[in-house]
């Protein structure tokens, strides 16, 4: 056990020391890659079953709305959500999961959101 656990202080040692900056040299498909695979791995060590111990970026392509949205938001309350996601920035993310038998995802929480950042 202490043979595994020195191996995992070793790879946290070398990920920490990256430069961050030779990141910037790959395609953001290959960062979302790596970011994806850190998040498994991640999600392993603590072995709880959990989506939200598990966060995924995904194409934005692959992601539909979903037809039973029960929140209506008014105009005024949409403008001051698209001021807020300008001036700060997504701070919650959109959920979506993986829709069965298809690449696709569907939007659980944040329709109002990804219709402002469609729109960017």
């Amino acid at each position: 056990m202490m043979d595994i656990t020195n191996n995992f202080i070793r790879l946290l040692k070398i990920l920490n020391e990256l430069d961050v900056s030779d990141l910037l040299d790959l395609s953001i498909e290959e960062r979302v890659e790596i970011f994806n695979q850190l998040s498994d791995i991640s999600a392993k060590i603590v072995e709880f079953k959990h989506p939200t111990l598990n966060v995924k970026l995904v194409d934005s392509a692959l992601v539909k709305d979903n037809d039973y949205n029960p929140n209506k938001v008014g105009p005024v309350e949409f403008k001051l959500l698209k001021h807020s996601i300008k001036k700060d920035g997504i701070t919650i993310p959109v959920v979506v999961g993986k829709q069965t038998g298809s690449n696709s995802y569907v939007i659980i929480d944040g329709y109002h959101r990804s219709q402002i950042i469609k729109k960017r």
